[in-house]
């Protein structure tokens, strides 16, 4: 999959045409995927957006607002390409955010100068002697706790929810929109998630949609019902109440109802190093 860059933009607007002619130079030099979004036509882009544009993502993290620096986005590109092929030194990255999908890859990078063989003893070793928070730095999960703001919301089929309705277990709290790009693209990867760990009676999904109907809800879906519990946030009310800024964003709620955990951002919840990581909370 090739690198993906999104941009934020509005008409009439000098310093986001100054923006799309980097990226198109840039483009020339360091092939990537372009995602064009003008904010204008949708309300909550544009309330979101309307004193930043333009604001440039790359591969699902905020790189640039207002003004694009040309050498700094080639080298952000490049870095992503790195981290994509298992290239790049994991010592320079390892505190970096990035996307989930990565982590596996830095283990082998390090495994392959020893051989093929020491690759399992060298990621132990990493996990448990060096850095036993390797697995959660890789996710850039930052860890917090206060008690999760409650909430009650409906599913599609018009029944109340309640984030109480979920006590005693560790709850997978994710935001999103169908007209987030990476909300979609991160979609089936929590799927996957869910239905690994859909044995265990003590975990639980929850996808609150900030859209303003049910109807592009399940549009997205197709009329599938999906692995975890989706439920409407009208408003953004409860979004605005856990402090979310960006889509997609994802909180860990524990057994006692604290949030300890907040993801910004796209993730591939396929890794490995995501099963483990809520493995641990849940063991």
């Amino acid at each position: 999959m090739a690198l993906q860059v999104e941009i934020y933009s509005k008409k009439d607007c000098p310093l986001c045409d100054e923006a799309k002619a980097v990226l198109d130079r840039v483009r020339e030099r360091v092939p990537f995927d372009l995602i064009e979004v003008d904010i204008e036509g949708d309300p909550k882009l544009f309330e979101q957006f309307k004193h930043d544009v333009p604001v440039v993502y790359v591969d699902g993290r905020k790189a640039f607002k207002h003004h694009v620096d040309e050498k700094a986005l080639e080298r952000r590109i490049e870095r992503g390409k790195s981290f994509a092929m298992g290239t790049l030194d994991p010592r320079s990255t390892l505190t970096r955010g990035r996307p989930v999908g990565h982590a596996t890859k830095v283990v082998f990078a390090i495994a392959a100068a020893v051989g093929i063989g020491g690759v399992f003893a060298n990621k132990y070793y990493q996990k448990t002697v060096v850095d036993p928070d390797l697995e959660i730095r890789s996710l850039d999960v930052e860890r917090l706790h206060f008690p999760a703001p409650p909430f009650t919301l409906t599913d599609a089929d018009g029944h109340a929810r309640s984030l109480a309705d979920y006590r005693g277990k560790v709850v997978f709290l994710n935001f999103w929109a169908t007209w987030c790009p990476p909300c979609r693209e991160e979609m089936p990867s929590m799927g996957q998630l869910a239905q690994k760990l859909g044995d265990r009676h003590d975990f639980a999904m929850v996808a609150l949609s900030v859209d303003d109907d049910w109807g592009a809800v399940q549009g997205f879906f197709r009329g599938k019902k999906p692995a975890f519990d989706v439920l409407l946030d009208k408003g953004a009310r409860v979004s605005e109440a856990y402090g979310t800024s960006k889509y997609p964003e994802s909180y860990v709620i524990d057994r006692r109802g604290n949030v300890v955990a907040k993801i910004v951002g796209p993730r591939d919840w396929t890794d490995p190093a995501a099963l483990d990581y809520l493995r641990s909370l849940l063991d």
